[in-house]
């Protein structure tokens, strides 16, 4: 009797898969986006921080500067230089019809601008910025010839104040003059003191308590 060996594979009833390969590098990938991802937070939360602190830095500074700026007082607002009393020039006088010795604030000068450019219609329709002074009415012309302007400028209510500087004349401060010297005087005479004469006290004065 002989006995033979079966080499059949015997069938377990489970198929055996190997992984792929390539999903153990995706994970290792998706591990490595994650961990540049929570770096990037962590380096976002930290220049938040850094930004709060600033921020607060400088809050604190504006507010510590505006505690320190007084509000200017009436006066101070009378003396600014828009609003200071100017010697004008006697063409601007003569074309806003003012009194020949008056004396007007940028300010007064600056709106009386303004409502003869308006009532005359001297504005630029398509740019209401701009003041035509190059027109042909008589309005135009004569503001034109006030402002003096250059071929091809265009005068704005930004540069308008450029055009009057040559009305506002810098007044001359003359120095006053020097006081006039001490006059002579004659040196007065010595005076000689005369002595004093010492009383013996009375027996009355010493009693009384009285100064002799």
């Amino acid at each position: 009797m002989s006995s033979t060996t079966d080499n059949t594979p015997i069938d377990s009833g489970a198929d055996v898969v190997d992984a792929p390969a390539s999903f153990d590098s995706r994970l290792d990938a998706l591990i490595s986006s994650l961990g540049t991802f929570v770096t990037d937070i962590k380096g976002l939360q930290k220049e938040a921080k850094e930004m709060k602190k600033d921020h607060t830095k400088e809050v604190k500074m504006l507010m510590k500067n505006s505690k320190k700026k007084t509000p200017m007082t009436e006066e101070q607002k009378k003396n600014s230089s828009f609003a200071k009393p100017l010697v004008l020039s006697s063409d601007l006088k003569t074309f806003l019809g003012l009194d020949p010795d008056s004396m007007h604030s940028r300010t007064d000068i600056t709106k009386l601008m303004n409502l003869y450019i308006r009532e005359n219609e001297l504005l630029n329709p398509s740019n209401k910025r701009e003041i035509n002074v190059w027109g042909t009415t008589s309005a135009g012309k004569a503001l034109n010839t006030l402002l003096g302007p250059n071929t091809g400028d265009v005068v704005t209510w930004f540069n308008l104040q450029k055009y009057l500087q040559k009305h506002y004349p810098k007044q001359v401060v003359t120095a006053a003059p020097p006081p006039p010297p001490p006059a002579a005087t004659t040196p007065a005479e010595p005076q000689v003191s005369k002595p004093v004469v010492k009383r013996a006290k009375t027996a009355r004065v010493r009693a009384a308590g009285i100064k002799a």
